[in-house]
Order: C-alpha cells, then sequence, then structure tokens
C-alpha cells in the first residue's frame, strides 16, 4: 500500500511539475495592424510604455552610425519589460525627411529614425530583445513601428516574435507585411501570453528591397499596451480614434 502512495505521490508532483512549466511557457501570436496612425500613434498606441529609436528635432541634420539606436531614443518602459538591447541591430539612421511623431513625453514634433541590422543578406535575421521583467500581465501587445522612413526598403518583408530564454518556446511564425510604404505610421501588433519573469523574447525579420551589398532589416520604435480581447476589434477603435485626433489637430 505505502508503495502505491509513493508512486501515486510522485505521480502527482510530476503532473503539478508539468502544469507549472505549461503555465509559464509564453504563447506568441500575431495580432493585427493598426495602419496609418499617423503622428500620434506612438503616443496614443503605446498605453504602457515605448521605445523610439534614433529620433531628431526639427531642423537637425541627418546623421548615421554603427551604434544600435543612435544618439537620442526616448524610453519609457512598463515595469514588466526591463530592457530592450540590440540583437542584430548594429546601425541608426536620423532625418528630418522621415515622418513626424509627437513625442510621449513631451507632447512637440519630433522625426522618426530608425534602428538596423546593416547586412548584405536578405534572409531571416535578429534585430531586437526584450527582457520580462518582474510581474508580468497575463496578457500584453507588442507594436512595431515603421512605415516612417523612405520607402520599401525601410519596411520589412516580414517579421518574427519568438522566445529565446525561459521556460516554453513560443513563436509568432514569420510574419508577412504588405509593405504599405506610404509614409502613413504602421504598428504591426504581438500578443505575449503567460510571460514569466527572465523570459527574452527576440525580434527578427527579413529585408529583400536591398541595395548594393545591404539589405536592412529596420525598425521606428516598440510600443506596449494591454488591452482586452477581442486585439482585433479594438485595434481598429484605436486606429479610428487616432485618426480623429489627427483630425481635430488640422483644424
Amino acid at each position: 500500500m505505502s508503495r502505491r502512495i509513493r508512486i501515486v505521490g510522485i505521480g502527482c508532483l510530476l503532473l503539478i511539475s508539468m502544469l507549472q512549466a505549461n503555465a509559464l511557457s509564453a504563447v506568441i501570436e500575431y495580432a493585427g495592424k493598426v495602419n496609418d496612425a499617423g503622428p500620434w500613434g506612438a503616443a496614443f498606441l503605446g498605453t504602457d510604455g515605448y521605445d523610439l529609436y534614433a529620433t531628431s528635432l526639427p531642423g537637425e541634420p541627418t546623421s548615421t552610425g554603427g551604434v544600435p539606436f543612435g544618439p537620442v531614443r526616448l524610453t519609457l518602459l512598463p515595469s514588466y519589460v526591463s530592457s530592450i538591447s540590440a540583437a542584430g541591430a548594429n546601425s541608426y539612421y536620423r532625418s528630418n525627411s522621415y515622418q513626424q511623431l509627437i513625442n510621449p513625453q513631451t507632447g512637440t514634433i519630433v522625426h522618426a529614425g530608425l534602428t538596423y541590422n546593416f547586412s548584405p543578406s536578405n534572409q531571416e535575421k535578429g534585430l531586437l530583445s526584450l527582457a520580462i521583467g518582474p510581474n508580468p500581465p497575463p496578457v500584453f501587445y507588442v507594436g512595431y513601428l515603421t512605415d516612417t522612413g523612405d520607402g520599401a526598403w525601410d519596411y520589412p518583408d516580414a517579421l518574427r516574435f519568438r522566445q529565446t530564454s525561459g521556460s516554453g518556446a513560443g513563436n509568432s511564425g514569420l510574419v508577412i507585411t504588405d509593405q504599405d510604404a506610404n509614409f502613413g505610421v504602421d504598428f504591426f501588433f504581438f500578443k505575449v501570453s503567460q510571460a514569466a519573469p527572465g523570459d527574452v523574447i527576440t525580434i527578427s525579420g527579413y529585408e529583400t528591397q536591398c541595395g548594393v551589398n545591404w539589405c536592412n532589416l529596420t525598425a521606428a520604435g516598440l510600443v506596449f499596451t494591454q488591452i482586452p480581447e477581442p486585439a482585433s476589434g479594438l485595434f481598429l477603435c484605436l486606429g479610428l480614434a487616432g485618426f480623429i485626433m489627427r483630425s481635430r489637430r488640422g483644424r
């Protein structure tokens, strides 16, 4: 009898361990796109935080260099993200010819910039990693900011969010973008569920609009938010609200 009890006890412990491991396995899914969010997009959609790369003030000269995030990086990370670091990003570009954004910190105008993976490869490659901090919410969304630059070569062909550290192997799969490169400011949102402190999510993708010896995978920034399901309908509402705000500001 005692042997049976021990066997049952061991079985229960194994089951509990499996359930705990499953509960801490991050699930990453593509949630949808906010198209043509305009200058207010980052301030309006980044309700939990944001990370905007290589921004410049009106009138500042164009500059580029071999560091990932440029001389000015506008950052306010949510408590559940401890850091965002380069995972392939190795250069920046900033220019007043890039789209205007509303600085979420001050409400004033800045010009978007880019961090990018400068390399000749048009295959999938890494760009950024974000580390999950303490007490992450059950569900949050990360928005990838693009369509702020000079054309399709500043707009990824495809994106992937995947867990590269921690318990589990969440993976959105490669998401093909439509490369609607009309300077409208677009956000591709990815839903992260069941993340645990210490998890690392790596962002990768590829670009096929290339120059001589370069196919740059770029990002203008990331934003963070928590919204309930259904995500698609609420993202549509957020985009509509942003459009209304821009229209009123333009009057």
